[in-house]
């Protein structure tokens, strides 16, 4: 029997669905949900994301979010969700969508959404 101890898997990497995984971490964030977020303003990050990634996106929050801090640090813990999911980053039009939806996102109940 082989007891030498395998190195972790990154579940990001091998999952069939990298983008349901995304959308699993992000409900519940802290700071974002049970409150309606401004569409508008999500709607500009999503697009600011898709045009200037993962630093102009940060940036926009930093700036259009100061007005409510809780907000700002949940919407920042979900960009560095989104961060971490490369199948995102590699494709910004996604992750245009996820930001777009984030208040939806946020207050779903279990599953992916394609049951």
């Amino acid at each position: 029997m082989d007891t030498a101890r395998k190195a972790p898997v990154d579940a990001h990497r091998i999952s069939a669905d990298p983008i349901g995984d995304v959308l699993v971490e992000l409900r519940g964030i802290t700071g974002l949900t049970g409150r309606p977020l401004p569409r508008k303003r999500l709607h500009t990050l999503g697009a600011v994301y898709e045009e200037h990634g993962p630093g102009g996106a940060e940036i926009y929050i930093r700036d259009a979010f100061d007005d409510n801090k809780s907000v700002q640090t949940g919407l920042l813990h979900a960009l560095a969700i989104v961060r971490s999911h490369p199948a995102v980053v590699r494709n910004r039009t996604v992750g245009r969508y996820i930001f777009k939806t984030l208040d939806t996102i946020v207050n779903a109940e279990g599953g992916t959404g394609d049951e």
